[in-house]
């Protein structure tokens, strides 16, 4: 545990604490939870701390690697976590087939979760 306030909903520590202790951790690759995966408004959450923590997290990782449920998919939550250009990839579940999933693709390597 990294220490810091922690949002319950999403089990993401943050604070100054927290993002002290992950400046100092290095990681290969870094799952990201996001609230919503937009083709224009991008990869975004609910919160502006936990944003700016999951941007921490995620500069410290050799590769980041979006995780994106069906629901997410098209959503747009208020904050903005990391650019499209610093995502390895979406894992989802998601029909590729939609218009939203094609525009994405063109944006993130899409890689399916469905099997």
């Amino acid at each position: 545990m990294l220490g810091g306030r922690l949002f319950k909903h999403s089990a993401v520590a943050s604070g100054a604490a927290a993002v002290e202790a992950a400046e100092r951790i290095s990681a290969d690759v870094f799952f990201l939870g996001v609230t919503g995966i937009h083709p224009e408004s991008g990869l975004t959450t609910g919160d502006p701390d936990e944003a700016a923590m999951k941007r921490v997290l995620a500069s410290r990782a050799a590769e980041t690697y979006v995780l994106g449920s069906s629901e997410k998919i098209g959503a747009a939550s208020p904050y903005g976590v990391i650019g499209f250009e610093d995502a390895a990839g979406v894992i989802t579940d998601a029909d590729p087939q939609t218009d939203v999933m094609r525009r994405l693709g063109a944006h993130l390597r899409i890689i399916d979760a469905r099997g």
